[in-house]
């Protein structure tokens, strides 16, 4: 009996692993945004105006248990450009992303895959309260 139960919880982390990693995979390369709606106080306003532009770049690796990969998150507003290089991992199979920064990596920004297909992504941040970000993406 212990045996079975033991491959059994081997068996389920390697489809955790699975399906997580097969997220990363997806993810790899350049996400354009084509949304950026925040919610707050019941109002609804939509972020992504003329001049401004965002997009993620994710790089493409091997994940492992508590391992993060890199992303490149590029903000351009009116011709300046910022550029944060942040970490990444897929969690809860493929079911959500955790960003850390570089410097501060013990607090982690936890996002929803509301939805993730070869070509689109729609990720969403619960601020608390009914306040939320709702981000699109379509892969360049």
């Amino acid at each position: 009996m212990k045996r079975f139960f033991l491959m059994s919880v081997v068996a389920l982390l390697m489809v955790a692993c699975n399906k997580n990693q097969k997220v990363v995979k997806q993810l790899d390369g350049t996400w354009k945004a084509t949304s950026y709606l925040v919610t707050w106080d019941g109002e609804v306003e939509e972020y992504l105006v003329d001049g401004y532009g965002l997009t993620w770049d994710f790089d493409n690796c091997k994940l492992k248990d508590d391992e993060f990969c890199t992303i490149q998150w590029t903000e351009t507003y009116d011709g300046d450009t910022d550029i944060m290089v942040l970490e990444y991992r897929v969690a809860g199979y493929g079911t959500s992303l955790e960003l850390r920064e570089l410097d501060y990596p013990s607090d982690l920004i936890y996002l929803k895959i509301v939805e993730q297909t070869k070509e689109s992504l729609i990720v969403e941040i619960d601020e608390g309260d009914g306040d939320k970000t709702k981000l699109t993406f379509e892969k360049e």
